[in-house]
């Protein structure tokens, strides 16, 4: 007899949590204890993004060096909200909005503007899609990823106009040449300025007078002057500016379709669902196209809850990442570790260390925040899951795993907090077998694993010794590190 996996309430938040945060860890359920899977669907919709004591332009600041206000050095400060927040639908959606108007600093090669890009995305995830896509197409960091510096009405670009009607908001097939061709006209007028180099004789200096007049380094700008300002027929409706087309192509049928289709693929499977997706589609007219509705109907939509759809969505680079260190408790530390300072005081070494581990090992595995490879953005699925990757997942043991200590004028190594976390799970479970211990840690990450790959677990746990290191903690680290490899190589621990 075939069991349904959505048996009990634990059941469905489990799903609700790997599919609208980043994981169902013990950790990560932790937080949301005594809610039902209502309240938690309520809790998950409703929370937003709040900023913390790091802000973005903290992290240009070094140590005895330049400032260096690149995407490179900013992206840590993205990753430490995934890590860390009360609010990871919001963060999560975020990333749904960053591979779909995907922007990459190899192509903008302007930090800041980066920025500006992401702090857009993440502060309007959940809101009305009006609002993230009229942030995107005045964005500076958009408009130098398509080469655009400003549209006048001698030198209109249909490229941009093309991307816009393709990528954001109607898909392939849905436009004819003249849309592209007026609706680049209804765009003209826009653009942006640089001012950064005009701050300043060095990065120091321009970052600080950013800081004390709160500006930024570059800017959207509209000229009157440059704007075609005849009427002009876009999709067969009459627009003057670039609100009206803005909010034309926002309320269109087949955006909502398009759109609800990805977040579907996104938050729910790679095979698309006519009757999930017309749920998440008549949400978005019934609200004007707030997100967090769309999500909201799609979580209540008895297709999400089907076993064609529990537990067989590739995990992106991201989930992974992120869930392994809320998993272990790292965000607690995180926090710890980013205490309030000066807006130019370069973060502690520490966090700067571990957000930047965190990063490396997303891009190694698939996902590199704010340098996405092409405007189509990571097809997702199962290209998340490959040989090399599989591999790359079983060498990373998380952040900030071990610690040194001195011990007779000699340094030494031991477990850390976050080793500590899973070891204390583990232990509080009473184990008395190699095989208990495999799965007490197969339910601190809610794995999923099958009775053969518990089996394997088990020999890891013999093999790395056994039970005698349960009752001495840096020893079991070691332990637990070494096994748990084995669970993050199993197909499961790559679907949520």
């Amino acid at each position: 007899m075939v069991v349904a996996k959505i048996r009990t309430d634990a059941d469905r938040e489990g799903h609700l949590l790997r599919r609208f945060s980043f994981g169902s860890s013990q950790t990560e359920r932790a937080g949301y204890a005594g809610l039902s899977s209502d309240q938690l669907l309520d809790r998950l919709i409703t929370s937003r993004t709040v900023e913390d004591p790091v802000g973005p332009l903290r992290y240009a600041f070094l140590k005895d060096q330049e400032a260096q206000p690149g995407a490179w050095r900013f992206r840590l400060h993205w990753m430490y909200h995934l890590v860390t927040s009360e609010a990871p639908l919001a963060e999560k959606t975020a990333l749904f909005w960053h591979n779909h108007f995907a922007v990459s600093d190899d192509k903008v090669e302007d930090g800041l503007a980066m920025v500006k890009y992401m702090l857009a995305l993440r502060t309007r995830a959940l809101g009305p899609f009006r609002d993230i896509l009229k942030a995107m197409v005045t964005s500076v960091a958009m408009m130098k990823n398509l080469d655009v510096l400003m549209l006048s009405r001698a030198n209109p670009n249909e490229n941009f106009a093309r991307e816009i009607l393709e990528l954001y908001t109607l898909g392939v097939g849905h436009y004819t040449e003249q849309d592209i061709q007026e609706l680049a006209r209804v765009m003209t007028g826009h653009g942006y300025i640089d001012i950064f180099w005009r701050l300043g004789d060095n990065n120091d200096k321009r970052m600080l007078k950013m800081l004390k007049d709160e500006t930024w380094s570059s800017a959207y700008v509209y000229s009157p002057e440059l704007h075609d300002d005849r009427p002009r027929i876009v999709l067969g409706k009459t627009v003057h500016s670039l609100d009206e087309a803005v909010d034309l192509l926002a309320s269109h049928p087949q955006t909502a379709e398009f759109v609800c289709t990805k977040l579907w693929k996104f938050f729910g499977s790679p095979t698309p669902n006519a009757q999930a997706i017309g749920a998440m589609t008549r949400a978005w007219k019934k609200s004007g196209g707030v997100i967090a509705e769309v999500l909201r109907a799609m979580a209540q939509s008895k297709e999400f809850w089907s076993d064609d759809v529990v537990r067989t969505l590739p995990r992106s680079p991201l989930d992974f990442v992120v869930g392994m260190l809320r998993a272990h408790g790292a965000d607690k530390e995180l926090r710890d570790l980013a205490k309030p300072a000066l807006p130019n005081a370069p973060v502690p070494k520490p966090l700067d260390d571990a957000l930047g581990e965190a990063c490396f090992h997303a891009s190694r595995i698939g996902f590199s925040l704010l340098y996405i490879p092409t405007v189509a953005g990571y097809a997702g699925g199962d290209e998340w899951i490959s040989t090399e990757t599989m591999l790359r997942k079983g060498e990373f043991h998380g952040v900030r795993m071990t610690e040194s200590y001195q011990e007779k004028g000699e340094t030494k190594w031991r477990p850390a907090h976050n080793a500590r976390t899973i070891v204390d799970a583990i232990r509080s479970t009473h184990p008395k077998t190699p095989l208990e211990v495999a799965h007490a840690l197969n339910a601190f990450y809610d794995a999923d694993l099958d009775e053969a790959q518990l089996k394997t677990l088990e020999k890891a746990v013999t093999k790395h010794g056994g039970m005698a290191p349960l009752n001495n903690p840096d020893w079991m680290g070691w332990q637990i590190m070494e096994v748990s490899k084995y669970l993050r190589l199993s197909p499961q621990f790559s679907l949520c």
